[in-house]
C-alpha cells in the first residue's frame, strides 16, 4: 500500500508473456499427446471401472507431459518475472532490460538452473489439474440438460 497500486502489477508483463502462449500451447498439445498414447488409455468406455482408471491415467498423463515440457520451455520467462518481483518499490525495469542482463550475468544454460525441480513439480500439478478438468468435465455433461436426449 506505501508504494501504490502500480506495484501490484511488477512482472505482469512477465507474466503475460508466459500465460497466454503456453495456454496456447497447452491446449493445442494435450490433445496430440492423447493420440501418441497406447490405444487402451485413450479408451473412454466407462462400462468396467478399470477402463475408467486407464482414461484418467490417460488423462494425467497428457497434462503432466505437456505441462512439464511447457513449463521447461518457458522456464527463463518465470526467472525473469521472479527477478522483476524481487524487489518492492524503486524504478520498473522492463522485462527485455531484466531478461538481457540475467542472460548477460548467468548465460544461456544458467537461465535454466533449477529447471529440474520446476519440472518435477509441473509434471505432478498439471497431471493432476488435467485429471480433475477430466472428471468434473464428465459430470457435468452427465448432468447438463442437454446431454439427455428426452
Amino acid at each position: 500500500a506505501n508504494y501504490g497500486i502500480r506495484e501490484y502489477y511488477r512482472g505482469a508483463t512477465a507474466i503475460l508473456l508466459r500465460n497466454g502462449p503456453s495456454n496456447m500451447i497447452f491446449f493445442y498439445a494435450r490433445e496430440r499427446v492423447r493420440e501418441r498414447l497406447p490405444t487402451e488409455l485413450r479408451e473412454r468406455d466407462f462400462g468396467e471401472s478399470h477402463i475408467k482408471w486407464r482414461a484418467y491415467l490417460a488423462d494425467f498423463l497428457c497434462g503432466s507431459i505437456t505441462g512439464a515440457f511447457i513449463s521447461t520451455l518457458f522456464y527463463p520467462v518465470n526467472v525473469t518475472k521472479t527477478h522483476m518481483q524481487l524487489k518492492v518499490g524503486g524504478n520498473f525495469l522492463s522485462f527485455h532490460t531484466v531478461f538481457t542482463k540475467l542472460l548477460k550475468d548467468r548465460g544461456f544454460r544458467g537461465m535454466f538452473r533449477g529447471v529440474h525441480l520446476n519440472y518435477s513439480r509441473s509434471f505432478i500439478s498439471w497431471g493432476i489439474i488435467n485429471t480433475t478438468y477430466s472428471i468434473v468435465h464428465e459430470h457435468l455433461v452427465k448432468i447438463s440438460p442437454d446431454s439427455n436426449p428426452s
